[in-house]
């Protein structure tokens, strides 16, 4: 990674490269054949993202950006009995981007900000993005931003190439986003709220539907989303934050993981050396699949303590789901149940 910074104008440029090699046997369950093949798969990654950013004026910040990707891979299976091979799939996929983002201060109290990205895919094409903003900076500490912008994802190899639901002509998800989010701090920074307000209209969601009696992916339909989050903390003590926040979320269709209540408080307590976090979290109305009438409705509770030993020595022990709870959030993985680990970490 290089950076570089001149005051009013700054950038950086990020190069990454990621790859392996996997070997898997998938088991034998008693009541079906054993498995005659290994499942084989080497995969990379890698990319480059670079942006120049610089203030022309005192009120005005421009950022120029690029990134580039490219990703795939090839898998195969392995006869186990004598090592014969036969292709599942062997594809990569690049994705380049350029953007431009503005922000400028149009009052004392009010920013914008506009931003417009155009994405191409080698698959799905070419696609605008555009974002804009306003923030207003009111008395009392108070923020309130405005947001509209568009997003999209692009269908991964998985869905495109490997297996039988796999479908090479799948579009890109698409979606609009309005957002109203207020946030304000009061009693010197001890205590604060914030409450947003939501609403999301997507198309070409891809599902997986059976086509002539087969399993196949596809883009189908639309859906239409609204709701709200609020949230709040609160410092009583130097060495006590409370933290709690709650969401409800509306959806015009059955959605996978995605709860339609949740809330969360959590607690972290730091004095010296010791450091002691707890979160109790509620999930209700949350589907385990699409257009599946199941619902699950659980609490977590985690826990974490640490010690600092040393500058260099920290101990710790993380406990998960300490109520046990049998939950799924996708149909079929149930999660595990109460989980505690110990670790040691050195920074040297």
């Amino acid at each position: 990674m290089l950076t570089n910074d001149y005051g009013r104008v700054s950038g950086a440029v990020r190069a990454f490269y990621n790859w392996g090699h996997h070997h898997i046997n998938d088991g034998h369950v008693a009541a079906r054949p054993a498995q005659t093949a290994y499942y084989m798969h080497n995969d990379r990654m890698g990319g480059v993202s670079a942006y120049e950013s610089f203030a022309p004026f005192s009120t005005t910040r421009v950022t120029l950006g690029f990134d580039y990707q490219h990703f795939g891979g090839h898998a195969w299976q392995k006869a186990m009995a004598d090592g014969s091979r036969t292709d599942l799939a062997n594809r990569t996929v690049n994705e380049v981007a350029g953007y431009a983002d503005i922000r400028q201060e149009l009052l004392s109290w009010l920013t914008a900000d506009v931003a417009l990205r155009l994405d191409h895919h080698s698959v799905s094409g070419s696609e605008w993005i555009p974002q804009g903003g306003l923030t207003a900076r009111l008395p009392h500490n108070m923020e309130l931003k405005a947001i509209v912008g568009k997003g999209f994802r692009n269908p991964t190899l998985r869905e495109l190439y490997m297996f039988r639901p796999a479908n090479a002509d799948l579009a890109p998800e698409r979606l609009w986003n309005y957002e109203l989010s207020l946030r304000q701090r009061l009693l010197d920074g001890h205590l604060g709220y914030g409450l947003n307000v939501f609403y999301l209209n997507a198309e070409d969601l891809i599902t997986t539907q059976m086509t002539n009696g087969r399993p196949l992916n596809v883009n189908t339909g639309s859906t239409e989303n609204a709701g709200f989050e609020l949230l709040a903390f609160y410092v009583p003590m130097r060495h006590l934050r409370l933290d709690a926040n709650y969401s409800f979320l509306h959806t015009s269709r059955t959605l996978t993981a995605a709860p339609k209540y949740k809330l969360f408080m959590g607690a972290d307590w730091q004095t010296g050396c010791f450091t002691l976090h707890s979160g109790l979290q509620w999930i209700d109305g949350l589907h385990t699949a699409d257009n599946s009438p199941k619902t699950e409705n659980f609490w977590l509770w985690d826990l974490t303590a640490s010690l600092r030993v040393s500058r260099a020595l920290k101990v710790f022990v993380h406990g998960e789901n300490l109520l046990a709870q049998h939950y799924e959030v996708n149909a079929g993985f149930p999660m595990p149940r109460a989980t505690v680990m110990a670790g040691v970490e050195v920074q040297l």
